[in-house]
C-alpha cells in the first residue's frame, strides 16, 4: 500500500481476508452462496480498507496465497461515486495499476470478466432499456450474460463489491414483491436474465441494517459473515475532527452577508494556521476550502440561484482578497463555467474537489451528498432555509474528516470545523445538533458540537510555567484491542529502523532476540525434557477414534480405539503458518526460526517443534514477558530521539506504546492554542488567555470555591483548567469497573523560593461511587511520580452556601498515600479528609 493504514483498518482488512477465505472454502465445499457485510461508519476509510483487501487478494498476505486471477465487480448507484472509488484505489495501492481498474460503459462486450481486474459499474447502466442489457447493436454478450458466464466458470474467484449496500434493500413484503432492484438481481439471481446468484458478495456501507435484514429474509439462504468497525475505533484514530462549531444569529437576520464575512475570516485563519503548521512540521501543504451552499434557482425566470452570487463574490473578495485563477468552483448540475462578481467560477465534480489543489471556494446547492469526500473543507456557509436541516446534518457528517488523517496535538483550532447558518432559528439548529451528537447514530460516530467558542493562545506571561509542565507524566489508555507483546515490540522497532532510521538495527536485533529465545527453548527442551520427542511427535500427528460397529443391530459400541496418523505436508504447513500468527502476525518469525533451527535431512521437524513450543502456554507467557521488558528498554533508549521527531511521527510511536492493554505513561505536552466554550466567568492568570489576558469557563460552586482559595495564596503563580477528555489534558488511570482515566480539574502552579511547584487538585463529591477509586488512582500516581509534584489532592466542600469549608486528602503525603492505596469504598474516605489551611 502507498498509504499507511490506521491500525484498526489493518485489523479489519485481515478479518475480511480471513472471512473471504472461509466463504470461498464453504462455497467450494457446499455450493452455498456467501455474503460478507462490512459495516464501517462515515469517515472510517472503508474504501481504503477494501483497497488494501483487494491488493492482498491479488498479491497475497500472510497465511493467504495470492489469487491474481480473481475477478472483481464493483457496483454502486453513481458514476461519480465509482470514479471517486477508482481514484482512491489508485492513490492507495501500489499493486493495482490504472489499466487494472476498468470503468464499464455502454459499449462493454466480453464473454467473461477478465482476471486480475476491478470493474466498476453503476446501476443506471443496467436497466431493461439500457444498451448494456440488450442484444443487438453488434453486441455479442449482454452484461448479464457476462456476469453469468463468470459465475459459471470462475465462481470461486469472482467477488461482487456492493458500495453503499444499504441502498435498494427494501425488506417489507410489499417492497419485495413490488420489484427486484438491480442489486437484488446480483444477490438473488434473475431467471429472466438467465442469472444465477453471485456466489461471493461483499457489501460495504455505513448503514448496513437494511442489507442485513434483507439477507436474513431472502428466500434462498446465504452464509452471512460480518466485519464491523466501531465508532470508538474511528474516534480514537484521529480520522475525524474533535469539534464542530456551529454559528447562527440570535435573532432575525436582515443581511446574511455579515455571517458570510465572518465565515471568510475564519477561512483565512485556517489558511494561515495550516500554512504555518505544515511548514513547521514538514507536512504536505493543506489548502483549506470554504464551502458555500446557495439557494435553489427560479427556472421560470432563468435564474440559477436565488442567492445573489455577485454580492457573495464581492464579500469574499473584500475579506479574502483577490482570487487566483481557478480558485472559485461550483458543483451545480449546469456543466458550464459561470460568471459572477467579475470572476469566473469553474465547474468541478464533487468527487474531484479534494484533489483540485487550485480550488479554494466551492459553491453548491444539494449535490454534495454524492461523492462528497473533502477533508480540506474547514468552513461551510449555508444560505438555505431551515427545511434542509436533515440534509445539512448529512453533509456535515462528511465534512468532519481531518485533512492529514490524524489529530493535530499542537493546535486545537485545527481539530475543529466551522458551520455558519444565518437562516436557521434555534429550534432548527437544535435538530441538527441533536442529530450530530446522537451517540446511537447508525452511520457515524457522535460529533462534539459547540455553538459558541473562543480560541485562547498561550499566556505570554506563563512561558516559564509551560517549561515546568513539559514532560510531566500523563497516561494514554487506548480503547483499541491490545497488541500482543511480541508484535508491539517489533512494530515499535520497525518504526525506529525502517520508518525513521533512528536505530537501523533495532528491528533486526529485536526479531533476532525473539528467534534466539525460540531456538534456545527448543534446544533446552530437546536435551532436558525426556518427553520432548513424544510432544513433537504428537504435534505432527492427528488422533482418530476408530469404532467397530455391529451392522446387525446398528448400535454404537461403548468402546473405541484411538489411533494416530501422521499429518500431511499441507497440514504441517498450516500449523507452521499458525505459529507465525500466534507469535506476531506478519513478521515472519516462523520462517526466521526455521532457517536457523531446521535440519536439512528432516526439514519438517523444525516446523512441528515450533508448533509444540507455541502450544506451551507457560513458555509463550515467558516469551511475551521478555518481549515486554525489551519493549520498555527500547522506549527508554529511543525517548530523546523520538521526542525530536515531527508531531505526526511521534503520534505513531505513542499509538503503538498505548496498545499494551494497560495505561502507558507519556511526557505531557500542551498545545500552542486551545478552543473552549464561550461561557462562565472571566478569570486571570490562566495558562491560556485572550488578548486581554482573560480566560472564561463555567465552574460549579465547589470548583469556584477551590480556585478562589488557591488564587488568594501568596505563592500562587497560575492555573490550568484541565478539561476532561481533551486530547491534551493530563490523564491519570484508575480502576473502577475496568481501567479508566480521570482528569484532575485544576493544575495549580506555585512558587517556592526560586522553584515552581505543580499541584493537581480534584474537587469531587464523596457521595459519587467512583470517588474512592479516583483517590486510589491518584495515590498510585503519587507513588510512581509524586517527587515531581507538590500537592496531589482529592477535595470536597461543605456548607449550603459560600463561604464553603474546604477539605482535602493529599495523597503525596506518604502516610495518607498508604491509607488511600488500601481503600475499598467511599465509606473509608471520611477519616482521610483534613481541613484546608486558610491563606487569609
Amino acid at each position: 500500500m502507498k498509504l499507511e493504514l490506521k491500525e484498526f483498518q489493518t485489523e479489519k482488512c485481515r478479518e475480511l481476508l480471513e472471512e473471504l477465505a472461509a466463504a470461498r472454502d464453504e462455497f467450494a465445499r457446499r455450493g452455498r452462496p456467501q455474503a460478507l457485510v462490512f459495516s464501517s461508519p462515515t469517515g472510517s476509510g472503508k474504501t481504503i480498507t477494501i483497497a488494501a483487501l483487494l491488493e492482498q487478494i491479488f498479491r497475497g498476505a500472510e497465511g493467504h496465497p495470492a489469487r491474481p486471477f480473481t475477478r472483481v465487480l464493483w457496483i454502486s448507484d453513481s458514476p461519480e461515486l465509482n470514479a471517486q472509488s477508482r481514484d482512491k484505489l489508485l492513490r492507495a495501492c501500489d499493486g493495482i495499476a490504472f489499466h487494472d481498474l476498468v470503468m464499464v460503459d455502454a459499449t462493454y462486450d466480453t464473454e467473461f470478466l477478465p482476471p486480475g481486474k476491478v470493474h466498476f459499474i453503476n446501476t443506471q447502466l443496467l436497466g431493461k432499456d439500457k444498451k448494456l442489457t440488450q442484444q443487438g447493436d453488434d453486441r455479442t454478450w449482454t452484461f448479464w450474460q457476462t456476469v453469468q458466464n463468470t459465475i459459471r466458470d470462475y465462481g470461486e474467484d469472482f467477488v461482487l463489491v456492493i458500495d453503499e449496500a444499504h441502498r435498494g434493500m427494501g425488506v417489507t413484503t410489499i417492497e419485495r414483491n413490488k420489484r427486484k432492484t438491480i442489486i437484488r438481481k446480483f444477490i438473488d439471481g434473475a431467471e429472466d436474465e438467465g442469472l444465477q446468484p453471485v456466489p461471493l458478495v461483499l457489501g460495504m456501507s455505513a448503514t448496513t441494517q437494511r442489507f442485513d435484514e434483507y439477507l436474513a429474509q431472502a428466500d434462498h439462504s446465504r452464509t452471512t459473515r460480518k466485519v464491523v468497525i466501531s465508532p470508538a475505533e474511528v474516534q480514537e484514530s484521529g480520522l475525524l475532527k474533535d469539534t464542530l462549531i456551529v454559528a447562527n444569529p440570535e435573532g432575525p437576520v436582515d443581511g446574511d452577508m455579515t455571517l458570510l464575512s465572518v465565515a471568510a475570516k475564519q477561512w483565512k485563519t485556517f489558511d494561515k494556521l495550516w500554512s504555518a503548521y505544515c511548514s513547521n512540521e514538514g507536512e504536505p501543504s493543506v489548502r483549506p476550502i470554504l464551502v458555500v451552499q446557495v439557494e435553489d434557482g427560479l427556472p421560470e425566470q432563468n435564474k440559477l440561484t436565488k442567492t445573489n452570487l455577485d454580492e457573495v463574490i464581492e464579500v469574499l473578495k473584500r475579506e479574502i482578497g483577490p482570487f487566483s485563477r481557478g480558485a472559485l468552483v461550483h458543483c451545480f448540475q449546469e456543466s458550464a463555467a459561470l460568471a459572477a462578481g467579475g470572476e469566473k467560477i469553474r465547474r468541478v465534480d464533487a468527487s474531484r474537489i479534494q484533489d483540485d489543489d487550485v480550488a479554494r471556494v466551492v459553491f453548491f446547492k444539494m449535490a454534495l451528498s454524492t461523492g462528497w469526500d473533502c477533508p480540506r473543507a474547514e468552513v461551510m456557509m449555508s444560505f438555505r432555509r431551515a427545511v434542509d436541516s436533515t440534509h445539512i446534518a448529512q453533509l456535515v457528517g462528511r465534512m468532519i474528516r481531518t485533512p492529514l488523517a490524524r489529530r493535530i496535538e499542537s493546535d486545537e483550532v485545527l481539530n475543529t470545523v466551522h458551520l455558519y447558518l444565518p437562516h436557521y432559528d434555534r429550534a432548527s439548529l437544535e435538530r441538527i445538533v441533536d442529530d450530530l451528537r446522537n451517540p446511537d447514530a447508525e452511520d457515524r460516530p457522535p460529533t462534539n458540537v459547540e455553538t459558541a467558542t473562543t480560541t485562547y493562545d498561550r499566556n505570554p506571561a506563563m512561558e516559564k510555567v509551560f517549561k515546568r509542565l513539559a514532560g510531566l507524566p500523563t497516561y494514554g489508555i487506548s480503547k483499541l484491542r491490545p497488541l500482543p507483546p511480541i508484535k508491539r515490540l517489533l512494530r515499535y522497532a520497525s518504526l525506529l529502523s525502517i520508518k525513521d532510521r533512528i536505530d537501523e538495527n533495532a528491528y533486526d536485533e529485536a526479531r533476532d532476540a525473539i528467534v534466539d529465545r525460540l531456538v534456545t527453548a527448543r534446544d533446552k527442551k530437546a536435551t532436558k525434557n525426556a518427553e520432548w520427542g513424544t510432544v513433537v511427535a504428537e504435534s505432527g500427528e492427528l488422533a482418530l477414534s476408530v469404532s467397530s460397529i455391529d451392522l446387525a443391530d446398528i448400535g454404537m459400541p461403548e468402546n473405541s480405539t484411538s489411533i494416530r496418523v501422521k499429518l500431511t505436508p499441507e497440514n504441517i504447513h498450516r500449523l507452521f503458518a499458525s505459529c507465525g500468527r500466534m507469535l506476531a502476525a506478519g513478521e515472519g518469525l516462523e520462517n526466521a526460526f526455521w532457517k536457523k533451527a531446521h535440519d536439512p535431512e528432516e526439514p519438517d521437524r523444525a516446523k512441528i517443534e515450533l508448533y509444540a513450543l507455541v502450544r506451551d502456554s507457560s513458555f509463550l507467557t515467558s516469551l511475551e514477558k521478555f518481549a515486554d521488558e525489551r519493549f520498555k528498554a527500547l522506549v527508554v533508549a529511543a525517548r530523546s530521539a523520538v521526542g525530536k521527531l515531527p508531531e505526526a511521527k511521534k503520534q505513531r510511536y505513542r499509538a503503538v506504546a498505548d496498545r499494551s492493554g494497560n495505561p502507558e505513561t507519556h511526557d505531557w505536552s500542551l498545545p500552542d492554542r486551545i478552543v473552549e466554550r464561550t461561557e462562565g466567568d472571566k478569570w486571570h492568570k490562566h495558562l491560556y488567555c485572550d488578548t486581554e489576558g482573560a480566560f472564561s469557563c463555567k465552574l460549579n460552586t465547589w470548583e469556584q470555591a477551590v480556585l478562589e482559595a488557591e488564587m488568594k495564596r501568596p505563592d500562587f503563580v497560575g492555573w490550568l483548567r484541565n478539561r476532561e477528555r481533551a486530547p491534551w489534558a493530563l490523564c491519570i488511570p484508575y480502576e473502577h469497573g475496568g481501567v479508566k482515566g480521570f482528569f484532575p480539574d485544576f493544575v495549580i502552579v506555585r512558587k517556592e523560593g526560586k522553584n515552581l511547584v505543580v499541584d493537581l487538585l480534584e474537587p469531587h463529591d464523596p457521595s459519587r461511587t467512583d470517588t474512592y477509586a479516583k483517590a486510589k488512582g491518584l495515590a498510585q500516581y503519587a507513588k510512581d511520580h509524586g517527587e515531581r509534584f507538590g500537592r496531589l489532592l482529592i477535595m470536597k466542600a461543605e456548607g449550603n452556601q459560600p463561604p464553603y469549608a474546604l477539605y482535602e486528602i493529599d495523597v503525596n503525603d506518604p502516610d495518607t498515600r498508604a491509607k488511600a492505596l488500601a481503600l475499598h469504598g467511599n465509606n473509608e474516605l471520611t477519616g482521610l479528609y483534613v481541613a484546608c489551611e486558610s491563606e487569609e
